[in-house]
């Protein structure tokens, strides 16, 4: 059987199920869960799963795989309040959406995006826990002390992650 033809069989059924499961989803839209659903159609279609198969083994096969792609999606998203503080920074998502002007909120983006690569890629398991142990606020000889180092240690990891900082930002080091 062609896949149009298959695919004409079952669209007012299709259609039925997406309007259905949308009512349930925020995060995707009726149009979304079809072409979701014609994907799985067409996948299936291409491996040969449908040949032997009838209209509501198919349809039903096409309900199973949207619940399992609402729910995989749900699982991997959360949802937050513009006035909900961001723990990693401290900014809540409306202070950063009211930046006065569009550079203030594209410098914001890049240091975090900087931020984010350094402490991702570029930061040896010390330096992060230094590193993290500032943000939250702490002196050096306070970050020595829980960290079990001297605090002239201290210092010199944070001059080893402002060298790393300064290096992804300019593409040089400055000997810091």
């Amino acid at each position: 059987m062609e896949f149009e033809l298959i695919r004409t069989k079952i669209d007012s059924r299709l259609r039925a199920i997406t309007h259905k499961l949308s009512r349930w989803s925020v995060l995707m839209s009726e149009d979304d869960l079809y072409q979701e659903a014609l994907l799985h159609l067409w996948n299936r279609y291409q491996a040969g799963e449908l040949e032997d198969k009838n209209e509501s083994y198919i349809a039903q096969s096409c309900y199973f795989h949207l619940r399992n792609c609402l729910r995989t999606i749900e699982k991997k998203v959360s949802l937050r309040s513009l006035s909900e503080g961001n723990s990693d920074d401290g900014y809540e998502l409306e202070d950063i959406l009211s930046l006065t002007t569009q550079e203030s909120s594209y410098e914001y983006i890049d240091a975090r995006l900087v931020v984010d690569s350094l402490m991702n890629n570029g930061l040896t398991r010390r330096e992060k826990e230094v590193c993290a142990l500032f943000l939250e606020g702490l002196t050096v000889r306070q970050i020595g002390e829980r960290l079990g180092i001297s605090h002239v240690r201290v210092v010199k990891i944070k001059n080893n992650i402002k060298s790393k900082y300064s290096y992804l930002i300019t593409g040089r080091s400055d000997g810091v």
